[in-house]
């Protein structure tokens, strides 16, 4: 049986997502012959028409500001150093043990039992957490999206990021600095981890407004894995190996975060809900210059067939650059053309200063649910969009990060 193990989800074996809107249907998981870990329910036929469920819809998408998730930390949190597979140039990543914000969780629903006076929204809230914390699957549609494990995807972005700061003069946090990021579908954020920890590294003085949105369709995530994880990412490597991997969320420890955030003239915003609420909010802005986005990651994102329209709008909404027209103009006549030229391009190179970048990190297929990198590119060439493949894994299950552009 598949349950949470609270680590990196390793490359194999495979999994299948249940469809489910109902989260009292959800089946628990088995192992079948080949060692595919499955939830049992319905899945999606080929022929069926893709639409947003009915449960997905009904969620409300809004902003969270930061002191909203400082109240909510708890005054010590179990860390452990991140072991990736590849080298990050004297960048280590750190994140929260999730069997400690499982302990979390324990704790709250404790305390509301005890506390008469508690509000009934936020122990039904407390509840809602503590199920999908202790459930048997790491994923159920509409209620939990899977953001409280590290998965391969959000490695990998890592990756192509670390290839980046390697060309780039002056690092990938010299790129990032004075822009606005974007990553959608957060969960642990380890690439929005990686680089606060590559700005941070960078001399402290006065420059542009550097903005880094995490948005995940669970606020409890944001408050169990994603905020710690930040916090850790800015304290040095040396003070962490001497705390034993117990970090006391101190007012002096969150007072010295919020005051390296200034010191860097850096902003972190959060938001939570579904989707198409958050497409909404960036359709509205008009692409106005200050709601646009520099750089756009999203992983593990477009395993569900009836959200990637919804993940679609948001992709396209928050940075409407468009390249491929210019693109067009250097030469191209159509779409052929247009990807053509794409596929002579290579992330390979460094990045220059003023373009915008969308990258995508996904399984080249979800067995059982029919989401998959290739649904997911025709997808994006129905909304007029193309696909560009940065980076590939053959071994375990196939992955790959893709660069969009609109």
């Amino acid at each position: 049986m598949f349950k949470f193990d609270f680590g990196v989800v390793s490359p194999t074996p495979a999994f299948v997502i249940a469809m489910v809107t109902d989260p009292a249907e959800l089946c628990l998981p088995q192992e079948n012959e080949e060692g595919e870990v499955t939830v049992q329910n319905t899945t999606l036929q080929d022929d069926e028409p893709v639409s947003e469920t009915s449960a997905t819809a009904a969620a409300r998408y809004r902003t969270i500001q930061l002191e909203e998730l400082l109240e909510k930390l708890p005054p010590t949190i179990s860390f452990s150093e991140m072991d990736l597979p590849f080298d990050t140039t004297g960048c280590k990543l750190f994140r929260r043990d999730l069997y400690d914000a499982r302990f979390q969780v324990i704790d709250e629903l404790d305390d509301e039992e005890e506390n008469a006076d508690a509000k009934a929204e936020s122990a039904r809230d407390e509840q809602n957490t503590a199920e999908y914390v202790n459930a048997d699957t790491d994923l159920i549609p509409g209620t939990y999206e899977g953001g409280l494990k590290t998965w391969e995807g959000g490695m990998d972005l890592v990756e192509v990021l670390e290839e980046q700061h390697k060309k780039i003069t002056g690092g990938i946090g010299s790129w990032v600095k004075g822009k606005r990021v974007l990553e959608v579908g957060c969960g642990t954020g380890l690439p929005s981890v990686y680089l606060l920890r590559r700005l941070l590294e960078l001399p402290a003085g006065a420059s542009a407004i550097t903005e880094l949105h995490l948005q995940d369709y669970n606020i409890s995530v944001l408050q169990l894995v994603t905020l710690p994880n930040l916090i850790l990412a800015s304290i040095s490597e040396e003070t962490l190996a001497e705390m034993d991997s117990n970090l006391e969320l101190t007012h002096e420890v969150i007072q010295e975060f919020q005051e390296k955030l200034k010191l860097h003239n850096i902003k972190l915003s959060f938001s939570c809900g579904d989707w198409s609420g958050f497409a909404e909010v960036l359709q509205s802005s008009d692409g106005k210059k200050e709601t646009l986005y520099n750089l756009v990651l999203t992983a593990e994102t477009i395993y569900r067939l009836e959200s990637v329209p919804s993940l679609l709008r948001v992709l396209k909404y928050a940075s409407r650059r468009d390249d491929t027209n210019a693109m067009k103009a250097q030469g191209g006549n159509d779409t052929a053309d247009v990807a053509s030229a794409l596929d002579g391009l290579t992330l390979q190179m460094a990045w220059e200063r003023d373009e915008d970048v969308i990258l995508v990190a996904a399984k080249i297929l979800y067995f059982g649910v029919g989401g998959g990198m290739q649904d997911f590119t025709y997808s994006v060439e129905r909304n007029q969009g193309t696909v560009e493949s940065v980076r590939t894994w053959s071994f375990g299950v196939g992955r790959q990060v893709v660069r969009l552009h609109w």
